[in-house]
């Protein structure tokens, strides 16, 4: 996808979650699940991670769907955090870093080492991403909650401030 256009997607993705007819909280709330999700390595079930999350967190499921689409138009952000994640696992784990970087490239993900190396691999990338999605969401959520408040209270006051024209006789 070219530049111009998905910065085009992006910034029409970001208006419909500053259109969303709900509380500055429950936006949040569904962005905050949609990063928790987009972050783990649950490859095909990220979406249904997040709109879970968000209806148990009662967060706004529009908005976790809107910004899991950003997660897939910015696919390459997720993966490159992979083998980080994965290391903060071995860490915590205290395994051997058995996994050569180059796996958790966008270029050469390769899902089916991964699988086959679920033991050495799977369970330092889930512990290291869970943890890291979790950390990462707890940053999310009162960034979004005050962006949130902040364009309502502008939208608010521009709809007041905004003299209503009159009619030319």
């Amino acid at each position: 996808m070219e530049r111009a256009a998905m910065k085009k997607k992006v910034k029409a993705l970001l208006e419909k979650i500053k259109l969303i007819n709900d509380t500055p909280h429950s936006i949040a709330m569904g962005v905050t699940c949609s990063v928790f999700a987009a972050f783990t390595p649950f490859f095909f079930f990220k979406t249904i991670i997040a709109v879970v999350l968000a209806r148990l967190l009662r967060g706004n499921i529009t908005a976790a769907l809107i910004t899991m689409g950003l997660f897939a138009i910015l696919i390459i952000i997720p993966i490159a955090a992979m083998y980080p994640q994965y290391e903060v696992g071995v860490i915590l784990l205290r395994t051997k870093d058995e996994v050569p970087p180059e796996i958790f490239t966008s270029d050469k993900l390769n899902l089916t080492y991964l699988w086959h190396n679920m033991k050495s691999v799977g369970a330092p990338l889930l512990v290291g991403s869970l943890l890291t999605s979790f950390l990462l969401s707890l940053a999310v959520y009162p960034i979004t909650l005050n962006i949130i408040i902040k364009i309502r209270e502008r939208m608010a006051k521009k709809a007041h401030t905004d003299p209503i024209p009159e009619s030319v006789d």
